[in-house]
């Protein structure tokens, strides 16, 4: 009897999953056509075939649904992502790293950065691996004096902010090459690296990116840039 009581737990989970999934997919889709905020509760779950009271069984709106979207895809760029973190001890070399490699991905995939920064990413958010990764680097450069003895929330701030305004910028009108470096420059003048110092670690080499992965969140913007299409709901 607990055995089978057991099974039925599980099959319930994973239909809860699968429903919840297939709602977040749905804004997925419907946000690479229009803004998030014109998209309806009533647009998400007729996309993804479901009811408005099931939908409030997972979200109390469309700000919950895209906030738990763009809390997944930033966990996931951060695991994509964190291989490619330099392993200098300098926190300066490390923050323009990521800053210039995080730009170019948004920027190279255009429907993920548009996502990126319609879900509010990278956000001030405690759950969020990358903000973890930026407050830990701020410190360690105010620590080893090599940005300003400022408080580590500015810091964030400085960055984030500055991140946002690169992609939008970029994604609006292409600017010429290196852009992404110029930003970099400015971010850690911004933190209080000299401006030599701070132009010379924002052109340094970068690794090429991999292959992105093909699967979760990443691998649907993949297959919707590919296809354009959105005869069925793939699985997540």
């Amino acid at each position: 009897m607990k055995e089978l009581q057991d099974h039925r737990t599980r099959v319930a989970e994973e239909r809860r999953n699968e429903t919840q999934e297939k709602l977040l997919l749905s804004g997925l889709i419907l946000s690479s056509e229009k803004p998030v905020k014109d998209i309806s509760i009533e647009e998400i779950y007729t996309y993804a075939d479901t009811s408005r009271g099931t939908f409030y069984k997972y979200f109390s709106g469309t700000t919950g649904l895209f906030k738990v979207l763009g809390l997944n895809l930033a966990n996931q760029i951060v695991d994509f992502l964190s291989p490619l973190k330099p392993t200098f001890t300098d926190p300066a070399v490390a923050v323009a790293s990521m800053t210039r490699i995080g730009i170019r991905l948004a920027v190279n995939v255009p429907m993920l950065g548009k996502l990126l920064l319609q879900t509010e990413w990278p956000n001030i958010d405690k759950s969020t691996g990358i903000l973890k990764d930026i407050e830990k680097d701020i410190k360690a450069g105010i620590k080893q004096g090599r940005f300003s003895d400022i408080p580590t929330d500015i810091g964030v701030g400085i960055l984030v902010g500055s991140v946002k305004a690169a992609i939008n910028a970029m994604l609006k009108n292409p600017p010429s090459k290196g852009y992404e470096d110029i930003v970099a420059c400015q971010i850690l003048m911004g933190l209080g690296v000299d401006a030599k110092s701070a132009k010379e670690i924002s052109i340094m080499p970068l690794p090429k990116l991999p292959e992105l992965p093909t699967t979760g969140i990443i691998g649907k913007v993949l297959l919707m840039t590919n296809s354009k299409r959105k005869s069925q709901l793939p699985n997540l």
